[in-house]
């Protein structure tokens, strides 16, 4: 793992590629398209009629025909009155869409909460693992030193033998923080999509 980025970083990166957040939000566009639909349903509709009552001929003193028609013109405007099935659909629709929404924001806040507990353990590991560095680095010095005055006749065993258990458990220490922030990783990984894209896998 590298540098430990801002929680909100990794908010926003477990956020755009979540596929549970990408349901919410299509869900509200559905619900959202249904509620549109039934409100569309209640508006009045509006129709042009024309239509031809009848003919007249006339002749004028000249003997021409004169001819005349009756024609009109005119809308026509029907209106459904909502009928208790399409209220009750509408109501049922603007109730799921306000779940769906309270689902939403609650999952966001969970998720920008596991967002922060997550930066925060990988800081304390990655602190942990210097730390553990610096300790097998001292407890690497002493049982040399050790090792020397044992040699010289300086030291005797037990000194000797305390520094390399030191040792050994500075190594030990190490290793339990290495796979502290491994795990770490993994799940850094799941939350942010990176574990599918290292198999070759993408979301769309």
């Amino acid at each position: 793992l590298g540098p430990v980025p801002a929680s909100d970083e990794l908010f926003q990166m477990a956020k755009k590629w979540d596929p549970q957040l990408q349901l919410f939000s299509l869900m509200g566009k559905k619900l959202a398209l249904e509620e549109a639909r039934i409100r569309n349903s209640r508006l009045p509709e509006i129709n042009l009629e024309a239509s031809a009552l009848g003919q007249q001929s006339d002749e004028s003193l000249f003997g021409d025909a004169l001819r005349s028609s009756n024609a009109s013109i005119g809308l026509l405007i029907r209106y459904a009155f909502p009928t208790p099935e399409l209220k009750f659909s509408r109501q049922k629709t603007l109730l799921d869409s306000r779940s769906n929404e309270i689902q939403s924001s609650r999952y966001i806040s969970e998720l920008q909460r596991r967002a922060k507990e997550l930066t925060r353990t990988w800081a304390d590991e990655r602190l942990q693992i210097d730390l553990s560095k610096k300790a097998g680095e001292a407890a690497q010095r002493k049982l040399l030193a050790a090792q020397k005055g044992y040699d010289a006749g300086f030291t005797d065993w037990l000194t000797l033998l305390k520094a390399q258990n030191d040792w050994s458990q500075s190594q030990l220490d190490l290793l339990r923080g290495q796979l502290a922030l491994k795990r770490v990783e993994v799940a850094v990984d799941e939350a942010t999509g990176e574990v599918l894209s290292k198999f070759g896998i993408e979301m769309k």
